[in-house]
């Protein structure tokens, strides 16, 4: 049986708010080790990130907090990689979602040419010329495919990390305009919250792993955002977007995409409790948890 090996990423620097940073220990003091019991699972400790406060974090600034976010993500994909060589299954927990510039570097270290399947309600691909409010949470993703300036795309590795046609957003219900333009310009995989309530989650996703299975891609990594939830459900995030997905649907996903056996690495970003409600959003957390335990090993 292979190990799943949790790995904290304790970053607010993306979205330059409290609150994202307290979720591994919240999820510590709430059964996140009764959930993973047994001889599978690895503790594999906190990846250091700078504390919002001990930066100054409020002037004006079109990538704020960057030099202190790539600092972390630099340590998480050097830890993601050797995971993945250690024959461990990396769930990575956040923390905001820059931190999946880390994790994916580290995933395309090991493997190459990898899929990401990314859930949220925004596509995170602003650059820093397109993004409306500076912070890094919303541009990794354009880095990453290999758009915007060069110093950023080699970051941790030479060169663009992900192919465009090898992304898959889902639930995608809120994008800036320069994100709108790079989406058309280069026809990138997106289906919203819309098109899955139109056309059905089954059918979104037996559209998907047609795709995968296409594509010839034989590694991928599930990119989680709670934002990707409806508020009405999951309140507990710091960039609410009406209309999202109800829980079986993102459920849905998740086990329609692990399985296809392929799935090596997977995120869970953008819990935060000081804005959840009645531990709501801290449910549906622990729940995806206990999807993520049951279908790992398919």
């Amino acid at each position: 049986m292979q190990n799943l090996g949790l790995i904290n990423v304790p970053l607010n620097l993306g979205c330059n708010k409290l609150g994202v940073e307290e979720a591994g220990n919240i999820l510590r003091k709430n059964g996140l080790y009764d959930i993973f019991n047994g001889d599978y699972f690895v503790n594999l400790g906190d990846i250091d990130c700078k504390p919002l406060g001990s930066i100054d974090s409020r002037q004006p600034c079109d990538m704020k907090n960057i030099d202190e976010i790539l600092y972390s993500c630099s340590l998480l994909a050097d830890k993601v990689y050797s995971t993945l060589e250690a024959g461990i299954f990396p769930l990575i927990f956040g923390g905001d979602h820059s931190l999946s510039w880390g994790s994916i570097n580290g995933v395309v270290r090991k493997y190459g040419r990898i899929g990401v399947v990314y859930v949220d309600a925004h596509g995170d691909f602003n650059t820093r010329e397109t993004s409306v409010t500076g912070n890094v949470h919303g541009m990794h993703m354009a880095y990453l495919m290999g758009y915007g300036e060069k110093k950023f795309v080699d970051f941790y590795s030479h060169g663009r990390k992900l192919n465009h046609e090898d992304v898959f957003f889902l639930g995608t219900r809120s994008l800036d305009a320069g994100e709108v333009e790079l989406a058309e310009d280069n026809g990138f995989y997106i289906r919203t919250t819309e098109y899955i309530k139109e056309y059905g989650v089954k059918r979104t996703c037996g559209d998907l792993l047609e795709c995968i299975d296409s594509s010839g891609l034989e590694h991928l990594h599930i990119s989680l955002d709670i934002d990707s939830l409806d508020p009405a459900i999951a309140p507990g995030t710091g960039v609410a977007e009406k209309n999202g997905l109800c829980y079986g649907e993102v459920e849905c996903i998740l086990k329609s995409v692990f399985s296809t056996g392929k799935v090596v690495s997977i995120d869970l970003v953008e819990f935060n409790h000081r804005l959840d409600k009645h531990g709501m959003t801290l449910d549906l957390v622990k729940k995806f948890l206990n999807v993520i335990k049951e279908n790992y090993r398919i």
